[in-house]
């Protein structure tokens, strides 16, 4: 059976089946037999080049769509609902009653919000008047406290006037039933030239913690300042070896016998000698550049900035930090009493740093 009998083109003849495409002065092709592989090829690329059939169709042919992916019947809509004017009225006016009866409960809320604020308010109000009335009974109790520490101050500094701190080994190891009072007598005697000093001009003597410290209470402020004036020129050494005399203060021979040194300094209450141990440390751990020289004249403290400055009393600690803050300023409250004379620590009399003791 021919090409044309069958209706198609044949996948075993690689010539046109239509006559049509043949042109006159081309001969027909020789027909010649194709592989298996070939045809298979042929069949394949046929099948591809076939139209996809419509899905849209509704054709019987048509495969069935899943169910997954049909289309979703549209739903009918719910029949309409028609309210009576007296309906809508009803309902119009229970809303109007809940809603008043929700904003009643609001407003009433809020008033007693209102009156609770105010409640607070006025209690905050009188605290503020409380705090600012205890404020002001503190700050007139601090003044009341600086007097009076100001008052205990000056009594302390008064009652101390008349003692002195003598600080010698010659007062040897304390015993039971000792006189100390004849003790400093004959020590202050021997050192002090013209003194002729009592046991009737001493108030009251006694040891301090250490055996070689006595403070002595003297009967007369002249006479504890005589002694006090004189701490730099003490003798130094004892009689000759004949009797004949003694040795001057800072000579020296053979036959003399060189005393131990004696220490006097101040009484000081607890504040100032404070501020004297604090200008000591100042004075050593600057080595002289900010303080030259501290001391102390009928219980008040004194220092020099530079050697051979005006006298700087130091009454409290803001003067102190000002004193010790500044790069060896000038003097911040010039004046006062003048030492006896420059101190030397090599010199007998001059006072050990720094002297403590308590109230005589």
């Amino acid at each position: 059976m021919s090409s044309d009998e069958s209706g198609g083109e044949s996948p075993f003849t690689d010539c046109a089946a239509s006559g049509a495409e043949l042109r006159v002065d081309t001969p027909i092709g020789r027909q010649r037999r194709l592989s298996v592989p070939e045809m298979v090829r042929r069949a394949e690329n046929r099948k591809s080049k076939r139209p996809a059939p419509d899905r849209g169709s509704k054709s019987p042919h048509d495969p069935a769509l899943p169910a997954a992916k049909r289309p979703l019947a549209e739903p009918d809509e719910p029949p309409g609902v028609e309210l009576s004017a007296g309906a809508l009225a009803a309902i119009s006016k229970l809303l109007d009653v809940r809603t008043a009866a929700v904003i009643n409960a609001f407003e009433a809320k809020f008033e007693r919000m209102e009156r609770r604020l105010s409640v607070l308010e006025s209690e905050s109000m009188d605290k503020e008047i409380e705090i600012q009335r205890l404020g002001d009974e503190l700050a007139h109790q601090i003044r009341i406290n600086t007097d009076l520490q100001a008052q205990v101050e000056s009594i302390d500094l008064n009652r101390r006037l008349a003692s002195l701190i003598l600080t010698c080994v010659d007062f040897g190891k304390r015993a039971v039933n000792e006189n100390i009072e004849q003790i400093v007598v004959r020590i202050l005697n021997e050192r002090i030239p013209g003194l002729d000093l009592t046991t009737a001009d001493i108030h009251a003597a006694h040891r301090l913690q250490r055996d070689d410290k006595v403070i002595v209470k003297f009967a007369k402020r002249s006479l504890r300042d005589k002694i006090y004036d004189a701490r730099f020129s003490l003798t130094s050494y004892g009689p000759r070896a004949d009797g004949s005399g003694v040795w001057p203060g800072a000579g020296g021979g053979r036959g003399g016998r060189r005393r131990s040194p004696l220490y006097i300094s101040e009484s000081l209450t607890a504040y100032n000698q404070s501020l004297y141990n604090q200008l000591l440390h100042a004075r050593k751990t600057s080595g002289g550049s900010k303080i030259a020289s501290v001391f102390s004249r009928r219980g008040l403290v004194y220092c020099r900035t530079v050697r051979g400055g005006p006298n700087i009393r130091v009454p409290d600690e803001a003067t102190l930090r000002r004193i010790i803050g500044g790069a060896g300023g000038g003097p911040l409250e010039a004046g006062g009493p003048s030492p006896a004379g420059p101190r030397d620590p090599r010199r007998p009399g001059a006072p050990p740093p720094p002297p403590v003791g308590p109230a005589g």
